[in-house]
């Protein structure tokens, strides 16, 4: 699988982390950070975008994962420890 798709996800990574670079001169981004690409993995957690890149089998299943994060986030700030949430799939 990363055969496949290193090629693939290694060019569209190269163009997300450019479109989200340093502006060109004349841009209007903003104060002097420089964002940085992280790409949400199975496990739930992030990776850089060049590790995503060389090893983009870690994203395979990112739909689920990050569902599950982002209802626990959402739970958590609506005051709740516990939650229960629904992935109608479709991502993966």
């Amino acid at each position: 699988v990363n055969a496949y798709l290193v090629p693939l996800m290694g060019r569209y990574l190269r163009e997300v982390e450019r479109a989200a670079g340093p502006p060109k001169p004349g841009g209007r981004r903003r104060g002097r950070h420089q964002p940085q690409v992280q790409v949400m993995q199975s496990s739930g957690g992030t990776i850089s975008a060049r590790i995503a890149a060389q090893q983009p089998v870690r994203t395979l299943l990112s739909g689920p994962a990050g569902g599950v994060v982002s209802a626990r986030a959402v739970a958590r700030l609506a005051g709740f420890e516990q939650a229960i949430s629904f992935d109608m799939g479709g991502t993966s």
